[in-house]
């Protein structure tokens, strides 16, 4: 679920920006040291189908790579059981209905999206705010195709369990969730209202934010992004950004001291702006340099 949040929060500004020429292809970067090198690719967790995204550069590194990292255990994540076990355990509140919590423009316009999609309104009220804001993510999305079956990191799991790569996360799935779980309530009402209004204010159709992924773009419009979100939303930028930036960094800082070629794939917006990982790994003083 959390790899779906950083794509639809930056939805609506990629989709009005302009594709920009100098790259073509997923962002990569590779950072080193005298012993090791750390290859960086910035994923897109919801894809088309037809979606071409691998490249020779990618499948060189990926080749390389003795050791693939994820956010997560992307196979555990994208496993109906194991998300309805986590929604059970953390994502209900049947004591107190969901609109209570929200004020009375935001209630009718979540009864508003929620006929949209069909979706019964009883079994809404049970969800907790995050819960709610996590399904109205995704669900456009996937009406519009796209995939979590054909996201680059499921196929890149897929990919490294065939060739038997040592297949390493940096989180599991319960502290995954527990980012949202633990929440303030606040922040979290605070949460399921802009997810709400962007519901209602986007138009249907991410093919623009693929197209964006796709062409590598997404490192000069990321800044502007995560910005937007650090000013606009503090605890949500520093719980879903930047603390888990800093800890992946600290890892693969450990990493690059020892040996070997390993491959990152994590949300893209994880690789940029001055609190991305490849400007952490550079201010930690390794070499990064940006492939393609």
């Amino acid at each position: 679920m959390l790899r779906v949040l950083t794509i639809a929060l930056a939805a609506a500004a990629l989709l009005s920006a302009p594709l920009a020429e100098a790259w073509a292809a997923p962002a990569l970067w590779v950072a080193k040291s005298p012993t090791a090198k750390v290859y960086l690719f910035g994923t897109m967790h919801l894809l088309e189908p037809s979606t071409a995204w691998r490249t020779p550069k990618l499948d060189a590194a990926y080749k390389e790579a003795g050791t693939v990292w994820f956010e997560t255990d992307v196979a555990a994540v994208s496993d109906r059981k194991v998300a309805a076990d986590l929604l059970n355990r953390y994502g209900y509140d049947v004591d107190h209905p969901l609109t209570t919590k929200l004020d009375a423009e935001h209630a009718s316009a979540l009864k508003a999206v929620a006929a949209h999609y069909r979706l019964s309104m009883p079994v809404v009220e049970r969800l907790k705010p995050w819960a709610a804001a996590m399904m109205l993510i995704a669900l456009p999305m996937m009406e519009d195709g796209l995939d979590p079956a054909s996201g680059a990191d499921i196929q890149l799991s897929g990919s490294a369990a065939s060739d038997r790569k040592t297949v390493r996360a940096f989180e599991t799935v319960d502290e995954q969730v527990h980012f949202f779980a633990d929440m303030t309530p606040d922040a979290e009402v605070e949460f399921l209202d802009s997810t709400i209004d962007e519901n209602l204010r986007t138009s249907r159709g991410d093919v623009g934010l693929e197209a964006v992924w796709a062409s590598g773009d997404i490192e000069k419009l990321g800044p502007a992004i995560t910005g937007e979100m650090k000013a606009q939303y503090p605890e949500l930028y520093e719980t879903l950004i930047l603390r888990r930036n800093q800890a992946w960094a600290d890892v693969l800082a450990k990493e690059l001291q020892g040996q070997g070629v390993e491959l990152v794939n994590v949300g893209a917006l994880h690789m940029v702006g001055d609190e991305g990982l490849p400007a952490l790994l550079k201010a930690r003083g390794f070499t990064v340099e940006r492939l393609q």
